[in-house]
């Protein structure tokens, strides 16, 4: 199936392609890259250093307006690679067996779950401990997401290694002579091997990568292209724990959550180098993109965004029935699943991809899609939720308009350590992006015009209680009060907003 979406090519001055490392990498040989035969998944991807601080709420110190990131292009021409992706080899005969002896024999201990037996040579610890507990949790969760029975998981026993030093699971016969070689951790449909972590928060991680990707293999059979095979392993990973209950694919808060998880740093730091993703080109990657970290944050905040956003989700989960498919044939069945708003899908991706940070709320961010009309001559109001992004007024203008707008009401914008009122002036004690927390901001854009480059919701006019906006390009009018997109669900209230049209320049 081929797609009928647009194809343009790569405007020269964006480079979206990879390159490099983490900026600032922990000094270890955690780091190292990881070489592979061309048949082998790659390895699970090394730790980074924790983000910059996200965007703070009231009663903080003001945020400096971030520089304008390059565009992202909506549809690149990307060579399609034949991906061949599978599992190594070394599991596909079924359960394995444990030299009990050996394991002995080398000082491992053993940690038993209900559906993992983990061998370690690190000293009783309860963050090491409780590990086949998280496993054990981990599994009905996959099951729920990928519409497993429980009970169909009752015969399926993982085998998994936590390994300090690699010569003691030599000599217990637990590094098969088939495995590639991994710096951090590998998979298969019966085994998984991860080295430990510099946090217990990605030590749990990498276990819960690994566990995600041999559950696919069993359960599956397989986990789909790369993208979407390390997306879904990344976004299933990332989770909360506080000793007694595990919540898979949570979108983390603050940075302090998720010690050497670095995700959403390596798209900050991409997207500040030029090096922003549009969808195609992350559903191209090729067997060796996963070669460098970078992919593994394009590929998390790719399942991430669709997974949470509410009109997209279900054509995104509808793609595990073909989950076997490991071709860019995967890719393009998605596509052309949401080929009627793609313009609208790529408007979104870049505000996400452009204004990534902790707490991002991927609902409350989402565009919901509204009819449009021509604004009429008299002009119209709308009304306008202080506990959503971008909201399309519904009404489009021609190239050259000239709009007078004019806002009423109260709104709340958070409630710690008290209720913060504003109006669409916004408070001046708290900027974000150089504005005013809950100053009334408005942008005409039009989805799916690939000449523009990149949306222009992301450099919005500031309003306040009116003001006048010229339209040199027209679109569709859209507002929204001015906040951080992990601040909106404090917020309370509405605006109503008067649009007339005003004299041309």
């Amino acid at each position: 199936m081929r797609s009928r979406l647009p194809q343009i090519a790569i405007p020269l001055a964006i480079c979206w392609l990879l390159s490099g490392c983490d900026p600032a990498p922990p000094s270890s040989a955690e780091n190292s890259t990881v070489s592979h035969p061309p048949a082998t998944r790659p390895a699970a991807p090394p730790p980074s250093q924790p983000d910059s601080k996200p965007v703070a709420r009231p009663g903080s110190t003001g945020v400096e307006p971030a520089p304008d990131p390059a565009p992202l292009p909506m549809d690149p021409e990307v060579p399609r690679s034949p991906l061949p992706i599978q599992i190594s080899e070394t599991d596909n005969t079924g359960p394995p067996t444990v030299d009990q002896q050996r394991v002995k024999a080398a000082g491992l201990r053993v940690m038993e779950g209900k559906s993992i037996t983990i061998y370690t040579d690190i000293p009783a610890n309860p963050t090491i401990d409780e590990l086949p507990r998280v496993f054990d949790l981990a599994v009905t969760q996959w099951c729920d997401y990928f519409d497993v029975p429980v009970d169909k998981t009752g015969d399926w026993k993982v085998i998994g290694c936590l390994i300090k030093d690699k010569k003691r699971f030599e000599q217990a016969g637990l590094l098969p002579d088939g495995l590639p070689p991994f710096s951090h951790g590998y998979s298969g449909e019966f085994r998984v091997w991860f080295y430990d972590q510099p946090s217990d928060y990605y030590r749990r991680h990498l276990l819960l990568h690994e566990g995600t990707h041999s559950f696919m293999v069993h359960f599956l059979q397989g986990g789909g292209p790369p993208w979407y095979m390390e997306g879904m392993a990344e976004l299933l990973g990332t989770h909360s724990w506080d000793g007694e209950k595990l919540l898979l694919r949570s979108f983390p808060q603050d940075r302090s959550e998720t010690p050497y998880w670095g995700r959403i740093k390596l798209v900050k730091a991409d997207m500040a180098a030029g090096r922003g993703m549009p969808l195609r080109a992350i559903m191209n990657y090729g067997a060796n993109a996963h070669l460098k970290v970078q992919a593994y944050g394009w590929c998390w905040a790719a399942a991430a965004f669709l997974d949470f956003h509410p009109e997209f989700q279900d054509p995104f989960r509808k793609m595990i029935r073909h989950s076997r498919d490991l071709s860019g044939e995967f890719s393009e069945q998605f596509l052309h699943s949401v080929e009627d708003e793609w313009p609208r899908l790529h408007q979104q991706w870049q505000l996400f991809a452009v204004n990534i940070e902790y707490g991002y709320d991927i609902p409350r961010e989402a565009i919901t899609s509204t009819p449009v009309m021509v604004l009429p001559d008299e002009g119209g109001t709308v009304t306008l939720q202080a506990d959503r992004g971008w909201q399309s007024t519904g009404y489009e203008v021609p190239d050259g308009t000239r709009l007078e707008l004019t806002a009423s009401g109260r709104f709340q914008l958070a409630t710690d350590p008290a209720p913060w009122i504003s109006e669409a002036d916004g408070v001046t004690a708290r900027y974000y992006k150089g504005k005013p927390l809950g100053k009334l901001l408005a942008a005409v854009d039009r989805p799916g015009d690939t000449a523009q480059g990149l949306t222009r919701l992301v450099r919005p006019e500031a309003i306040g209680s009116s003001g006048t906006l010229d339209c040199q390009q027209g679109g569709v009018l859209y507002l929204r009060i001015n906040d951080a997109p992990s601040g909106l669900s404090d917020n309370q209230g509405q605006l109503t907003v008067k649009i007339t049209h005003a004299t041309a320049p």
